[in-house]
């Protein structure tokens, strides 16, 4: 039987390895129980992200990923299109950027212009749903922000327009 902390575990070492390995840059667990957890580190641009662990909900989420985001806009319009294009299993992606609902499904939100999404890991698939939350993002800020809404980029995030 696995035990109640096996997916916060399992989380926790996936996450590790992205920072032994460089990707993260001064990364930190901040345990508040054994059902939640939220992960701090500096990643792209070297900026701050932070990512909770929810066991109960068997949940990861990027709370207000993105700031100042007005709903109904192009800018939403194409990260929504991004992430369904990314949820389906349809072989119109590779694999790599395909994310299977099978094992893990994206839920976007934007409130009050703060964008969030939340990955629901299914079938005890932790260590999988970290490693294609943390690429979908990856993609969602080199891919698609800097290359599609580089004025956004530069705005909210000290990037600079190419």
């Amino acid at each position: 039987m696995r035990s109640r902390t096996q997916p916060l575990a399992l989380v926790n070492a996936e996450l590790e390895s992205y920072a032994r390995r460089g990707v993260f840059r001064s990364f930190s667990h901040m345990q508040g129980d054994d059902q939640h957890a939220e992960f701090c580190f500096y990643w792209l641009w070297n900026l701050p992200f932070h990512l909770t662990f929810d066991a109960r909900r068997k949940a990861l989420s990027f709370k207000n990923l993105l700031p100042d985001v007005p709903a109904g806009s192009e800018l939403e319009r194409g990260l929504k299109a991004l992430i369904k294009s990314r949820s389906s299993s349809s072989r119109d992606q590779p694999e790599h950027r395909r994310l299977d609902p099978r094992r893990v499904s994206i839920h976007y939100s934007n409130r009050r212009g703060q964008v969030s999404l939340v990955f629901r890991v299914s079938n005890g698939e932790y260590q999988h749903a970290v490693t294609k939350a943390l690429n979908l993002v990856n993609e969602i800020f080199v891919g698609f922000l800097n290359a599609q809404f580089p004025e956004y980029t530069a705005q909210h995030f000290r990037r600079q327009e190419d």
